[in-house]
């Protein structure tokens, strides 16, 4: 049938494996060999196949997304992407030029094309499968609007990876494309969802993703604060931030209420967000009282039934905020964090900390939680810095563009060591100095504390994919026709 999704297991596994990311492998000459053997194999097959069905029937279509994934494995990554259009050609001259059919191999084919890193052929595939899935969708809600989501992620790849001209672009996409699938949602009764929940969290962090680039300055900043990309006039700069701060804010109120409308939730996860909520007006200064905005967290959780100790042992060290995954309880941010294991009193905690991209200053990842997908830590240098964290000193932060206000930025920032040449180790610690971090807690205060940083900078000029975090709505909202499971509120 034209009209809906094949569901072919190795098709879904395959998206499945992609979107979880696949790293550059490291084989052995066995290992190698054998791949080489398999891709052999492979091609005789399907030279079969063509011959007995013509060089455009669909049985062709499994057999070339297995190739597709032995080229890779042995880094044949433009045979991979040849590959990969014959099967989208197959399909579309199969089923139709809309066909449903090709859904999984468009995103396949642009997961290879960013391991090749080929953005103008990235680009030109975002633009053709955007207008795909935001026409005439074949498939059902939930699968709609995780592919919305994927393609908000690649464009925040875009951001961080394309050519400066187009970072603004892929910016303001991902930001409404995300927004678009929010809407959609809500629109389609998925309003009390974990999906809906993970979308607004999502939101909010590609609301700061801009507002970093805002504060950097230069043509990004520009072209974000254009009212519209074909206008040339701009919003102030702090017109421009204090949009982002609200806009984010909106989010995770919207995602508070969720939670307190939705029992299954539960209260703890009500707290979660009021932390979060916390978090964000700490970002950009928004507190008047730092101590008093996180109270309300602590009283949230407190009401949920969660052991002081337990509150008291989270808030005990600083982490950079925001927080990379939506958390519902306690124990998860701890594990997120890594705040499982109680620190020694007499040494200061330590993060690990990776950089996506210079021209986005403030902008970190966690590097326990980043997927490589095909990125080479050799491509990446180490500086570890110590700095001090006082919530009680107002301290200017020196943007890229301009200078902001912050309680929650270091002070005192010492370089310890760097594997980094001077000048790029100089750069780096000013961008270090522009982080932000929840501070330390003791019985119910911010408190001052001393935090060693180890920060990971691209150190390479070779195109590589960059480390980033998946989102959780990943590895719980890819697979297709899940709306039963999805409008059940908390799962």
């Amino acid at each position: 049938m034209k009209n809906s999704i094949v569901p072919g297991t190795f098709a879904l596994g395959l998206v499945a494996l992609f979107l979880s990311g696949f790293a550059h492998p490291d084989t052995t000459y066995r290992d190698y060999a054998a791949a080489e053997q398999a891709l052999q194999l492979q091609q005789e097959r399907l030279y079969t196949l063509a011959n007995e069905h013509g060089r455009y029937h669909e049985t062709l279509v499994d057999p070339l997304q297995s190739l597709a994934l032995t080229q890779l494995e042995v880094s044949r990554y433009d045979s991979a992407a040849a590959t990969a259009d014959y099967a989208i050609q197959i399909v579309r001259t199969s089923f139709g030029l809309q066909t449903p059919q090709q859904y999984d191999l468009q995103q396949m084919a642009i997961e290879i094309d960013l391991l090749r890193q080929d953005w103008e052929a990235i680009n030109e595939r975002l633009d053709y499968y955007s207008t795909l899935i935001l026409s005439k969708y074949h498939g059902s809600i939930a699968d709609r609007i995780s592919r919305l989501l994927w393609l908000a992620d690649i464009h925040v790849r875009g951001g961080i990876e394309d050519l400066e001209e187009k970072q603004a672009a892929h910016m303001r996409e991902a930001t409404w494309l995300n927004e678009t699938a929010v809407g959609y949602a809500e629109k389609h009764g998925l309003s009390h969802s974990r999906l809906q929940a993970e979308m607004l969290f999502a939101l909010s962090q590609k609301y700061y993703l801009e507002a970093r680039a805002i504060s950097e300055g230069g043509p990004n900043s520009y072209r974000l604060r254009q009212v519209h990309p074909d206008v040339h006039r701009v919003q102030g700069k702090f017109d421009a931030l204090d949009a982002r701060h609200a806009a984010g804010l909106l989010a995770l109120e919207h995602l508070r209420d969720i939670f307190k409308a939705a029992p299954s939730f539960g209260a703890e996860a009500v707290a979660m967000a009021e932390l979060y909520i916390a978090d964000w007006n700490a970002l950009f200064n928004a507190s008047e009282d730092i101590s008093a905005e996180y109270q309300n967290a602590v009283a949230a959780f407190k009401a949920a039934g969660v052991p002081e100790a337990r509150i008291s042992r989270f808030l005990a060290s600083p982490v950079a905020i925001p927080s990379p995954r939506l958390d519902l309880r306690l124990s998860d941010a701890m594990a997120t964090h890594s705040l499982g294991i109680s620190k020694s009193a007499n040494k200061p905690h330590r993060l690990s900390l990776i950089e996506p991209a210079s021209h986005l200053a403030g902008f970190t990842q966690e590097l326990a939680l980043v997927d490589w997908q095909g990125g080479l830590e050799e491509d990446w240098s180490r500086l570890t810095v110590r700095m001090t964290i006082d919530p009680a000193q107002q301290v200017t932060v020196r943007n890229g563009a301009f200078r902001t206000k912050s309680k929650v930025t270091g002070t005192d920032v010492v370089l310890q060591t760097t594997e980094a040449e001077l000048e790029v180790t100089e750069q780096a610690m000013q961008r270090i100095k522009t982080l932000s971090f929840r501070p330390a807690f003791e019985h119910g205060e911010a408190i001052a504390s001393t935090l060693l940083v180890d920060y990971l900078i691209r150190d390479s000029a070779k195109p590589s994919v960059t480390p980033l975090i998946a989102g959780n709505w990943v590895v719980s909202f890819q697979a297709p026709d899940r709306v039963a499971n999805l409008a059940a509120a908390g799962e």
